[in-house]
Parts: structure tokens; C-alpha cells; sequence
């Protein structure tokens, strides 16, 4: 089930730029906002993001969701 937490970390990561700086501008910590988000993929069957190399970009689902965040939010 998508939760409230999820979309807001998904508008501060796109707000802030990276998953660190998203984590503090919530009061998380960096894991528990990766673990929100893999515990989000692994219900829905869906990848939101990939890494590559220290970099961290949207996937087309992942985008999706920004994008109905900034609706329902």
C-alpha cells in the first residue's frame, strides 16, 4: 500500500536532489528512507528509481508517482 511517507519522499528527493539531503530535510535517516522506499518496490512489484554508480535517477514508474504526489499531496 502506498503511504503518505512515501510520496513525500519522493517530492523531497526531487526537492532536495539527493537521497541524503531528502532524508534530513525529513528527520530520517538515509537507510530509512532507502528501506521505505524498497519496502514500497517490493509491494507494488515495481522499481522507482535506479543507481548508478553514487547517483540516483527516477525510473519512468518512479516519475509516475512524482508526478500523481503532486496531485494527491
Amino acid at each position: 500500500m502506498i503511504e503518505r511517507v512515501h510520496l513525500t519522499i519522493l517530492q523531497q528527493f526531487e526537492k532536495q536532489g539527493t537521497l541524503t539531503k531528502a532524508a534530513e530535510a525529513l528527520n530520517l535517516t538515509q537507510s530509512a528512507l532507502s528501506h521505505a522506499i524498497h519496502n514500497l518496490e517490493v509491494l507494488s512489484g515495481v522499481k522507482l528509481w535506479d543507481k548508478e554508480g553514487r547517483n540516483i535517477r527516477l525510473t519512468q514508474a518512479g516519475q509516475y508517482l512524482l508526478e500523481m504526489s503532486h496531485q494527491i499531496l
